[in-house]
C-alpha cells in the first residue's frame, strides 16, 4: 500500500507541475486566438448598424434589425415589413449621404430588403364544421340577394360550406 500511495503522490506531483496554477479566462483565450478577426468584424458591423440607425428617424431605426456592407460597395438594410421598407427606400439617399461623410471608402448605393416572414403556425385543433342552420341561412339569403352577382357568390359560399361540413364529419 505504501508504494501505491507513493506512486499516487508522485503522479499528483507531476500533474501539479504540468498544469498551470490558474487557468486563463475564456475571454483572454478568444482575444489571443483566430477569433480576433471575427470579433473585429462583429464590432465593425455593429458600428455600421448604429450609424445607419442614427441616419434614420427613431421610429424607422427601431424597425431595422440588420444591415450588411457588400463587397461591391452597396449597403443592404433589412426590414421586417413592407411598409417600413418603402419608407427606408425613401430615406436611402439621405442615409447614403450621411454615411459617406465619414467613410474612407464610401458606399455606392443603398438597397432595402425584407426579411422573410415566418410560416404561420398550423392550428392544433381542426375547424369545427359549420352548423346546418348557418348553411341554410346563407343559401336562403342567396335567393333574396339584391343583385345577381351577390346571389351567385352566396350560393357558392353555401355549397362550399356544405362540402366542408360533410368532409369534416366523415373524419
Amino acid at each position: 500500500m505504501a508504494t501505491t500511495q507513493q506512486g499516487t503522490l508522485c503522479c499528483q506531483t507531476k500533474l501539479a507541475i504540468a498544469m498551470p496554477h490558474k487557468p486563463k479566462h475564456p475571454q483572454s483565450f478568444l482575444k489571443d486566438s483566430a477569433f480576433l478577426d471575427i470579433f473585429r468584424r462583429i464590432e465593425l458591423h455593429d458600428k455600421l448598424l448604429r450609424s445607419v440607425k442614427k441616419a434614420l428617424p427613431e421610429i424607422l431605426a427601431n424597425e431595422c434589425p440588420h444591415c450588411v456592407a457588400r463587397e461591391d460597395g452597396a449597403l443592404v438594410i433589412f426590414s421586417d415589413s413592407q411598409m417600413v421598407a418603402s419608407q427606408l427606400r425613401f430615406y436611402a439617399p439621405s442615409i447614403l449621404a450621411k454615411l459617406n461623410e465619414n467613410l474612407e471608402s464610401p458606399f455606392k448605393r443603398v438597397l432595402v430588403r425584407n426579411l422573410p416572414t415566418p410560416e404561420p403556425e398550423i392550428a392544433d385543433k381542426p375547424m369545427r364544421p359549420t352548423s346546418q342552420e348557418v348553411i341554410e341561412m346563407v343559401k336562403a339569403s342567396s335567393k333574396d340577394a339584391p343583385c345577381d352577382e351577390l346571389a351567385v357568390a352566396l350560393a357558392k359560399l353555401g355549397a362550399t360550406m356544405e362540402r366542408h361540413a360533410k368532409a369534416i364529419s366523415r373524419k
